[in-house]
């Protein structure tokens, strides 16, 4: 969790620091955490909100919830650290749905993996930090990133089709 002094809210904001750690540590400690983010928001928009969120190391689940309906919002929502985006109106089935999609993902990402690192062509991953070491140099990937990495790693052999 970031710093404080890095946020653009106030103390007492239901986003603050305090209030996610607080939040956070409500029910036993295994309670998740989603935002529901609106891209209109005053005084910031949303997608600069989750940037921030996403820049100061945060991976909570983050799903848009907005009336933005353009392909180049969509797109920019999931590129900006999203993971997920729904359209108002919105069925409510549909976005229990999206909900209980992320937090499976969720677990299957912060479960065990079945190899922590993976190592090929003289390249070094490792899943839990997600850093890369290449012959060119260091960076670390996007959690989405990291997620296929992992699955085609754990499904090493099995035949992968794109479904129409």
């Amino acid at each position: 969790m970031a710093c404080a002094s890095t946020w653009p809210w106030t103390a007492t904001s239901p986003w603050s620091p305090a209030a996610r750690r607080r939040a956070s540590n409500t029910g036993g400690g295994a309670a998740s955490t989603l935002i529901l983010l609106d891209v209109m928001l005053p005084g910031m928009d949303g997608f600069e909100f989750c940037r921030k969120i996403r820049d100061a190391g945060d991976r909570v689940p983050i799903l848009f919830l907005t009336a933005r309906d353009r392909d180049e919002d969509r797109i920019r929502g999931l590129e900006e650290g999203g993971d997920d985006y729904l359209t108002k109106p919105f069925n409510l089935r549909e976005l229990m749905a999206r909900v209980k999609g992320i937090f499976r993902r969720e677990d299957w990402l912060r479960s065990k993996p079945a190899q922590e690192t993976l190592d090929f062509a003289g390249n070094h991953v490792d899943l839990r930090s997600f850093e890369v070491r290449t012959p060119r140099g260091t960076f670390v990937l996007k959690e989405k990133e990291a997620m296929i990495l992992r699955l085609l790693a754990e499904r090493r052999g099995e035949r992968s089709t794109a479904r129409p």
